[in-house]
């Protein structure tokens, strides 16, 4: 009986990885145009430099979650209000 708990727990564990990959938003050196929105629903993943222009718009809403891909200096990851 233990183990087929453990083999379930293994199981929803995995599929729930499975999904937040299907939800990852890949963000590559990018330039936000227009009135943007990032949605609780998906991960975003920084890969460069995103810049916010004046006069653009990115809304955030709450429990979004905005990650930046691992560097250093020019290959840093930053999301940049301008």
């Amino acid at each position: 009986m233990i183990q087929k708990i453990i083999a379930v727990t293994i199981a929803i564990g995995f599929s729930l990885g499975l999904k937040a990959q299907e939800n990852r938003v890949m963000v590559t050196d990018a330039d936000i145009t227009g009135d943007v929105r990032w949605t609780s629903d998906n991960e975003y993943v920084l890969d460069g430099f995103v810049f916010v222009e004046e006069g653009e718009t990115l809304t955030i809403d709450a429990g979004t979650v905005v990650r930046g891909m691992p560097g250093e200096g020019a290959d840093a990851s930053a999301l940049i209000i301008a």
